[in-house]
């Protein structure tokens, strides 16, 4: 019996440092730039502003995400950018400054899936001081064709190292906007 409670106790002891070094993976400071919650996608042409919101007020587990759709005009391009806020703090508080004063470090990773792969394209994002994508600014062009619906995943990392092709990396943000494109409008004669 006392070896069984010795060994329950041992268990007990590696199960908690698994989860302490689970938790604490990252090597950077999370509170550097704050907590962030919500990432906002704001696309414009000049006269037309389209905005989808992901929100995570509680983080990984607890409650899912409020995620709206992007609803995208087939054959049109848009210059968008990334609003990034802590909005479990009453007033909110944005994020994007930080972050962009911290562009040496973090990547935006754009991912289009579904029947958007293809149809959407993201194109020349901004970069930091060392000429290495950052992505908080960026082109996004629709593809002309028939209505479809996919998805767009962006996801902020963070490199510690500064090198971003070492695929070495924590998530800062992650969030999966679904996609939905109209059908391009048929020119009349």
């Amino acid at each position: 019996m006392r070896k069984l409670v010795s060994f329950l106790a041992s268990l007990a002891t590696v199960a908690s440092l698994s989860l302490a070094q689970i938790g604490c993976g990252h090597e950077h400071d999370e509170n550097k730039h704050g907590n962030i919650t919500t990432l906002e996608v704001i696309l414009t042409d000049g006269s037309t502003t389209i905005r989808a919101k992901a929100v995570d007020l509680d983080g990984d587990g607890g409650n899912p995400p409020r995620v709206d759709s992007l609803f995208l005009p087939a054959g049109r391009s848009f210059s968008g950018r990334i609003e990034l806020l802590d909005e479990s703090k009453n007033p909110p508080q944005s994020r994007t400054e930080e972050i962009r004063r911290d562009a040496d470090t973090h990547r935006f990773r754009f991912s289009v899936s579904g029947g958007a792969q293809g149809r959407v394209i993201v194109s020349n994002l901004d970069r930091d001081s060392k000429g290495q994508e950052f992505g908080m600014r960026f082109d996004l062009r629709i593809t002309s064709g028939a209505a479809t619906q996919g998805s767009l995943r962006i996801t902020l990392e963070h490199h510690d190292t500064g090198d971003k092709s070492a695929g070495i990396f924590d998530t800062d943000i992650d969030a999966t906007f679904p996609v939905l494109i109209g059908a391009s409008a048929i020119a009349s004669n």
